[in-house]
Order: C-alpha cells, then sequence, then structure tokens
C-alpha cells in the first residue's frame, strides 16, 4: 500500500483515537491547526504510535516511512498513553439507542396487532410482560434499525448524538449485511442476548476488554473501526440530559404496563 492510500488514525485534543482519514486529509488537520507536530499517529505497519513530525513531515518531503503489509490491523495496535476508548460513552449510546428504538418498534409492533387483530392484543401483552421475553423482543425488533442506521448513516440517532460512528478499517460504511451481523454478535458476545446474570458477565467482560485493547471482540472479527468524535461541554450535556429522560420514560411506560 502506497503512502498516498494509507489510512491514518491520530489522537484528537481530549486523547481520544480519531479516523481513518487519508494522508492528505491529516496534512489539513495540521495546516488548520487541529492536530500538531506532538500529536500522535498511527498508520498499519508502525511499531508503534509516534508523533506527527517524526511521521508525516517526512511524508512531505516524499520520504516514506511507513512500509504497509497487508494483513496488518488497526486493532494489534494500543491506543496511544491517554487516549481512552470511551466504554461508558459507548455503553450509553448503546442502551439509549436500545430503550427508544428498540421500544418505539414494540410499541408499533402492538399498534398494527391491535389494527388487525385487535382480539390477540391482550394475548400479544401478555406474552411479552415477563422481563426476559420482553428484552429479547425488544433486541429482535432493534436488530434491523440498528443494522439499517448503520449502513446508510454510519451511526444510529444516540451515537450521532454522543459522537460515535462506526466505519470498516479502511473508513468505509458498512453494508446491510456487515451492521446486521455487529448488531447480532454485540447482542449475543456484549449483551448477552438480553438475558439476566449472563447480561451482567458478558458486559463486565466486554469492558474489561475494550479498555484493555481498544477494541471489542464483535468489531475486531468483523474489521470494524469506532470512532469518537470530539464533542463539546453543551453536546455532552445534552447527552447526559436525554439519556435520564429516555430512562425515565421507559421506567414510566415499565410501571404502567404492569
Amino acid at each position: 500500500m502506497s503512502e498516498e492510500a494509507a489510512i491514518w488514525y491520530y489522537a484528537d485534543r481530549n486523547g481520544s483515537q480519531a479516523g481513518p482519514v487519508t494522508v492528505e486529509q491529516m496534512f489539513s488537520l495540521h495546516d488548520s491547526g487541529e492536530i500538531g507536530d506532538e500529536t500522535l499517529v498511527w498508520s498499519a505497519g508502525m511499531a508503534d504510535w509516534s508523533p506527527y513530525r517524526t511521521m508525516l513531515n517526512a511524508s512531505r518531503t516524499g520520504v516514506s516511512l511507513v512500509d504497509t503489509p497487508d494483513e496488518e490491523s488497526v486493532f494489534s495496535r494500543p491506543l496511544p498513553t491517554g487516549a481512552l476508548s470511551h466504554p461508558w460513552r459507548r455503553y450509553f449510546a448503546k442502551s439509549l439507542d436500545i430503550s427508544t428504538s428498540g421500544f418505539l418498534g414494540v410499541f408499533v409492533i402492538f399498534i398494527v396487532i391491535a389494527i388487525v387483530a385487535p382480539d390477540s392484543v391482550d394475548m400479544a401483552v401478555k406474552a411479552t410482560s415477563t422481563p426476559l421475553v420482553g428484552s429479547i423482543l425488544v433486541l429482535l425488533v432493534w436488530f434491523p434499525i440498528e443494522a439499517f442506521c448503520l449502513a446508510a448513516f454510519g451511526s444510529t440517532p444516540a451515537r450521532w448524538l454522543f459522537k460515535i460512528r462506526v466505519r470498516t478499517v479502511d473508513g468505509r460504511r458498512l453494508d446491510f449485511r456487515q451492521a446486521f451481523g455487529r448488531t447480532i454478535r454485540m447482542s449475543l458476545q456484549g449483551l448477552g442476548a438480553g438475558i439476566p446474570l449472563i447480561s451482567l458477565v458478558c458486559s463486565i467482560v466486554s469492558y474489561q476488554r475494550l479498555t484493555r485493547t481498544g477494541t471489542t471482540a464483535w468489531d475486531e472479527s468483523q474489521g470494524l473501526v469506532v470512532t469518537h468524535g470530539e464533542w463539546s461541554g453543551a453536546r455532552a450535556a445534552v447527552a447526559t440530559i436525554v439519556t435520564i429522560v429516555a430512562l425515565i420514560v421507559m421506567s414510566v411506560l415499565a410501571l404502567v404496563g404492569e
């Protein structure tokens, strides 16, 4: 792979991993002052994260410092010191997506049942009234919604709010098949299919892996990269408020349902 075609990652002002971007985009970020000479950067083929000045300044003079083997992956290198994989940011975005789009999808299904077969509404509600069945139903409804959003927009409503994107390692959006596969893997490996206790164990294991390696098992298995954009204090406050309100609304609806 040539220097021009290489995919680069860098540590943003919050110490978070940003990218993927092309080398030309890296040059533009440096010219605009978004990143500096000491910003840590990484591309496949590098032994470790290095300052911009030692890698890309030289690239502009025509000196190639990166020999990129095809099998190299961004997942084989740890994040730079101080960079965060934002496990809690990702957790709350995921929870917000499930508690909104998932529950909304179930609500729409019940409305359709009420219109098409009104005599079956009570039976459907009773069948999904147990926490386990209800959780699994919400996840099943959430699968295609999540996959569609990732394939069409590269993000979901909550991930957009939290400035999180999911891309292939070369920066492309996922197709629907990839997105659907990722959603299923995440639900099984990260959420334990919503089954109590198993879900807790899966969440703990996934959290430990993410903070240790900077990626999750389901993303690594598909060669996907999750990036976290820099967000302002105002956006963080809005995201927090929206999450709290959504959790309160879901709790109230659950009580009403009982």
